[in-house]
């Protein structure tokens, strides 16, 4: 079991490893008991034992009982959590064995050692306010938190991991307009040589973000006047959730739908007329910008 490993998540301890294929002595690990997770101090400055030491010195921390056949077997990632009351401030190595249905015992795996440290709080007082950049959410600090990482569920889908940050406040940039969002935020704490250790979520808070915000109005609107027509064109908006622009005349829209590109030619119009233009940005909620600067334009 070269690939065990340990972590520390709020007040547990969470170990994984692959369900051995075969033992020490070749045989075929399928009719599996148990497993066994054991634990020793490792005193401050001193060398890592080995793993044979959890023999005589390791207390037992968890007994796992096997399962086959099944969901479990050989080649089978196996997550088990145990509580870790009582360890704080201490180094402790952990190992673990499987034990046969005839109470064989195989070898110890790799010894891994965590810092265990008692676990940030819970963040409190968490808010959420839809800005036009996305959303922002906000809490108190929390003592001891070296970071923050924040988790996002939208609709009826799972928490999924939207970042972290070193305060206590995040942007979500990428919110989906109109679903139903909640976040999670937990305080991840240093734990010496081990992964930071994250403690208790924040209770979630939760919002509808609606899309308010209206783009740009277009800038340097041109109008020329060319034989049978005005050509138009415009600097192109650079908001990510443009849906197009609408050019007016007169007040009122002279095409169909949205124009995708900045520019638009206004055919056929009659010589002798004055006409004024606007040009306006819509996003994809339907929001509308302000109108470009007026141009008119005398036709000849």
């Amino acid at each position: 079991m070269d690939d065990f490993a340990v972590r520390q998540e709020e007040s547990e301890l969470v170990a994984e490893w692959t369900w051995p294929v075969l033992g020490s002595e070749g045989q075929v690990f399928r009719e599996m008991e148990r497993f066994e997770i054991y634990s020793l101090f490792v005193p401050p400055g001193s060398d890592l034992p080995a793993a044979d030491a959890m023999s005589d010195h390791g207390e037992l921390v968890t007994t796992v009982v096997a399962q086959a056949p099944g969901p479990t077997g050989p080649g089978t990632n196996m997550v088990v959590r145990a509580p870790l009351f009582g360890q704080y401030g201490s180094k402790r190595g952990f190992a673990v064995r499987g034990v046969s249905v005839k109470g064989r015992s195989a070898s110890w795996s790799e010894l891994r050692t965590l810092d265990v440290v008692q676990p940030p709080g819970a963040p409190a007082d968490l808010s959420v306010t839809v800005l036009e950049q996305g959303v922002r959410v906000v809490w108190a600090a929390v003592e001891d938190a070296v970071r923050y990482e924040v988790q996002r569920r939208v609709a009826e889908g799972e928490f999924v991991a939207m970042g972290s940050t070193d305060g206590p406040e995040f942007l979500d940039t990428s919110p989906q307009w109109d679903m139903p969002h909640s976040y999670l935020v937990r305080a991840l704490k240093p734990a010496g040589d081990s992964l930071d250790v994250p403690g208790p979520p924040a209770k979630s808070a939760a919002l509808t973000p609606r899309d308010v915000f209206p783009p740009a109005a277009p800038v340097d609107l041109r109008a020329i006047a060319v034989e049978g027509g005005v050509e138009l064109s415009w600097s192109s908006n650079s908001e990510a959730d443009l849906g197009g622009y609408r050019v007016l005349r007169d007040g009122l829209p002279v095409h169909q739908g949205l124009l995708d590109s900045a520019n638009f030619s206004d055919q056929p119009l009659s010589a002798g007329q004055t006409v004024v233009y606007q040009v306006m940005a819509i996003d994809r909620s339907g929001n509308s910008s302000r109108p470009a600067e007026v141009q008119t334009v005398s036709l000849r």
